[in-house]
């Protein structure tokens, strides 16, 4: 994969996300708008996509790699686990809810609205495929573990959220479909995939009236915000890429892997503060500098994956 490439893809994806905070600023957008448009990427578009990725032809090399990606995915939640456990402990972090945040951040990334799109943009059909795997488990881990980090346990109610969620039951019905190289019909095969289409632009305007809803200059004398930015953005998709080229992982599905866990804190950070009763403006301040900065994070782990492929 060409670097400069990446960077084109990256800057697009970045015009797209300006043109929702341009939306919400001049108020062509309301707050209803962007809950309706997020309903719709969650419970219908992602699903489109995710089936629609699967309906290429299989190969046995091809099942092996989405595999690996669903390992990864699964190893590179645990590992940030870990991690923003012994990092933002209570001697490190005084303010519970501060370290909360730190936690969550380090773990969920924004891989379904950012990364997918930028995964379509760089790899194609093989890039969407891998990044459904990883959403898939994304989404199971987020509403049991992730929740438990604001409730302090798991409740039975958000467990089944997790595994009856759209994005986890596309793939539960795609790999299937995928395995026994079943198409859908023409017809129906055509609908999903004009819905999938709308994903990237859709995504990229509602993670952009998150950035417009916080001033930038709140964010500039909170140190945590930048440690958790840091954690979230470099230090997690840093150590997994080196902990996957180790491991013998090369090309497009290194990229693939690696890419999603590089992507800003997600936006599930403000959505389980505003279910739970919490003060948002941490979060939010969160996603706002995660998101703005990947602008350059992002690229700057791509570039390092070309320079140890080269080194291969």
């Amino acid at each position: 994969m060409n670097y400069v490439t990446v960077i084109n893809q990256v800057l697009i994806i970045f015009l797209l996300l300006f043109v929702g905070c341009g939306l919400f600023k001049g108020k062509l957008l309301s707050e209803a708008g962007v809950a309706d448009l997020t309903k719709l990427l969650c419970y219908v578009i992602s699903p489109c996509l995710i089936v629609n990725s699967f309906q290429i032809g299989y190969s046995q090399s091809l099942l092996w790699e989405i595999g690996a990606a669903a390992a990864s995915a699964f190893g590179v939640h645990f590992a940030a686990m870990l991690l923003g456990g012994v990092v933002f402990n209570r001697r490190t972090v005084r303010d519970p809810d501060t370290r909360m945040y730190l936690r969550f951040s380090t773990i969920y990334s924004n891989c379904g609205f950012m990364g997918l799109p930028l995964l379509q943009a760089v790899a194609g059909s093989k890039g969407l495929l891998f990044g459904a795997m990883y959403v898939g488990i994304y989404n199971l881990l987020n509403w049991t573990q992730g929740i438990s980090i604001y409730t302090k346990s798991v409740s039975r109610s958000f467990a089944v959220k997790g595994f009856l969620n759209p994005n986890v039951i596309a793939i539960a019905i795609s790999i299937p479909l995928f395995i026994f190289a079943f198409r859908l019909p023409p017809v129906i095969g055509s609908g999903v995939r004009y819905i999938a289409y709308l994903n990237t632009a859709l995504s990229m305007i509602v993670v952009g009236t998150q950035i417009a809803k916080v001033s930038p200059l709140s964010i500039i004398q909170d140190k945590w915000v930048w440690v958790g930015v840091l954690f979230r953005n470099l230090v997690v998709p840093v150590l997994w890429l080196l902990v996957l080229y180790a491991l013998g992982m090369r090309g497009v599905l290194l990229l693939c892997c690696v890419l999603p866990a590089a992507c800003p804190t997600g936006s599930f950070a403000v959505i389980f503060a505003e279910l739970t009763g919490r003060n948002t403006r941490f979060p939010s301040k969160l996603v706002m500098l995660s998101t703005m900065t990947c602008i350059v994070t992002i690229p700057a782990v791509i570039l390092l994956e070309q320079m140890l492929l080269q080194l291969h």
